[in-house]
């Protein structure tokens, strides 16, 4: 999971409705642009094939079917649609975001790197790009560039945990323990009620002890 939201915030359709048999179409409508609908695919599809919307929107509704689809586990029917809106619409920031999830998902790391690239380039000053791509650079086995992402990340927007917990772990990985649980020590003082800065500190808790040399079990019997 490259964010712990992972929310599709959808847009809206601007679809003109000016005939009798409207009840259907605005059911459509509503179902293709809310994110939370089961139903929301086929409503798109009904929406697009309706010769309703404007051409210029389809990027729209294929970006909706594709969350839709996402959201019902459906991955690569998924990703043909992101791939439509990124060939309708290069500049739409969002569709190389979800698509890059997409990928994660499906197991492409390279592919799903390439195109949080993209969106980092297309919104340079939102902070979720960088930690997004910090994670992925984590799978990578990137340290050192997930925490210049972290770092960005952290300059952009410095009241997000997430952030600070994803760095202590990418300095844990670099074999920095001690680095890495100062900073969740700071964080859990600031968050006491907080059980996934105690799970970092437990799983950093862990690589630190894994190294460090067992005492030899003594072979003397006591007197």
């Amino acid at each position: 999971m490259l964010h712990p939201s992972r929310v599709f915030t959808l847009v809206l359709l601007s679809v003109g409705l000016a005939s009798p048999s409207l009840v259907g179409m605005k059911r459509d409508i509503a179902d293709c642009s809310a994110s939370n609908r089961a139903r929301g695919a086929a409503a798109c599809t009904r929406v697009m094939n309706s010769g309703r919307l404007p051409r210029r929107q389809f990027y729209i509704g294929y970006f909706n079917r594709g969350a839709a689809y996402c959201k019902g586990g459906n991955n690569k029917r998924a990703l043909a649609d992101f791939n439509r809106v990124v060939k309708l619409r290069p500049i739409f920031a969002k569709a190389y975001y979800v698509r890059a999830l997409t990928q994660h998902d499906l197991g492409s790391l390279d592919d799903s790197l390439a195109d949080m690239d993209r969106y980092i380039v297309l919104k340079p000053k939102n902070w979720l790009g960088y930690y997004s791509r910090a994670v992925l650079r984590r799978k990578k086995n990137d340290a050192d560039g997930a925490l210049a992402d972290l770092n960005k990340a952290a300059s952009l927007k410095p009241d997000a945990t997430e952030v600070d917990l994803m760095r202590a772990l990418a300095y844990s990985d670099k074999g920095e323990h001690a680095v890495a649980k100062a900073e969740i020590h700071k964080l859990v003082a600031a968050r006491s009620n907080d059980a996934t800065a105690y799970y970092a500190r437990a799983i950093v808790s862990f690589r630190q002890a894994s190294l460090m040399p067992r005492r030899p079990i003594s072979t003397r019997r006591s007197r």
